[in-house]
């Protein structure tokens, strides 16, 4: 009686442990359909004549009929939607996020936006987009961006990016360099799309040149509270700033975030004192707390802030000090936020 007991308990336990692994198989199967519909409905094929379309209007259709561009999947850490990119594009996402300082930037992004509903309309502002890499994130979100890349070599990335993601309501891309001077820049029709590209105040003149663009100033374009400010704009980030005097006297720019380059003000035309007076005017009339993004990456770097490392956890900083303090050829990246 004791053994046909014994017996009839391994059984059952072979029986238990068939039925679950029974159920672990089919919730994998499950999780493949899923992965693969939910890829499927993000995705679009060369072969779609939609896509076929943006990629020659913007001149990125393939050599030959045995090339193919892929366009990949690229997914922000917590945005709502999956932004398209080519392969190319998803490359230099790989090595804008090597770059410390970057992951921080997408870190602020994501919590800022995470925290925060676009759907009353709240706005970002670019400014440098270059490839567009912050402004897609921002749109994604449901936010709407107006973005500014002056190098009209980097408006195709920027374009099939808008065209391909249908972020055509919500990002307003301005081929315009923002300054406070009207100022006219001309650029060689075979200038690559670089991320170092600096535009001095009054303007630039290269030989062989067959673009001109204009500045703008951001008051004449912005009348409303901000939600991000972005700016990378090698060295001009003061001046940029300057155009927003209006706007930062009249509404409110809840984040600010920046790279700040003081070596390479005097190119651009500027003193280190006159950078740092304009940019302690605008953090006074904005109340901004300010954190140097590189106390972020010694914390934890971007996967090390969560509910454990909070953003406003990081120690603020002396940005006038910071300025002061930076070495030759060495920037940074600073976050400021309303107190």
């Amino acid at each position: 009686s004791t053994q046909s007991t014994w017996g009839m308990d391994l059984r059952m336990r072979a029986g238990g442990w068939r039925s679950r692994a029974l159920i672990f198989v089919v919730l994998i199967f499950l999780l493949y359909i899923c992965i693969r519909i939910f890829s499927t409905s993000n995705s679009k094929r060369l072969g779609d004549p939609a896509l076929v379309e943006l990629l020659r209007r913007f001149g990125r259709l393939p050599a030959s009929e045995g090339d193919t561009i892929d366009l990949g999947l690229f997914v922000a850490r917590t945005v709502p939607r999956t932004i398209l990119l080519t392969e190319e594009r998803r490359y230099q996402y790989k090595w804008q996020h090597i770059n410390p300082n970057e992951m921080a930037i997408h870190a602020v992004f994501d919590m800022v936006l995470d925290k925060t509903s676009c759907g009353g309309g709240g706005l970002i502002l670019d400014v440098g987009a270059n490839e567009g890499m912050y402004s897609f994130i921002g749109a994604a979100y449901g936010c709407r961006v107006l973005t500014f890349e002056p190098q009209p070599s980097c408006l195709p990335a920027l374009q099939l990016g808008i065209a391909v993601n249908e972020f055509e309501d919500k990002i307003d891309l301005r081929n315009n360099v923002v300054s406070p001077y009207a100022t006219t820049f001309e650029f060689s029709s075979d200038s690559p799309c670089s991320g170092v590209a600096q535009f001095p105040l009054n303007g630039t003149a290269p030989t062989n040149t067959t673009v001109s663009v204009t500045s703008v100033r951001l008051d004449d374009l912005v009348h409303q509270d901000v939600l991000i400010m972005h700016m990378d704009v090698e060295g001009a980030e003061m001046t940029a700033l300057m155009s927003a005097t209006a706007l930062l006297e009249k509404y409110r720019i809840e984040n600010f975030i920046f790279e700040v380059a003081p070596h390479r003000w005097p190119t651009i035309g500027y003193t280190l004192s006159e950078g740092i007076e304009w940019f302690e005017r605008a953090r006074a009339l904005q109340n901004w707390t300010c954190r140097d993004l590189r106390d972020m990456v010694l914390i934890g770097g971007y996967r090390g802030v969560g509910p454990t490392t909070p953003m406003w956890s990081l120690p603020p900083t002396d940005v006038a000090q910071l300025m002061r303090s930076l070495k030759d050829k060495e920037d940074t990246d600073v976050w400021c936020s309303r107190s």
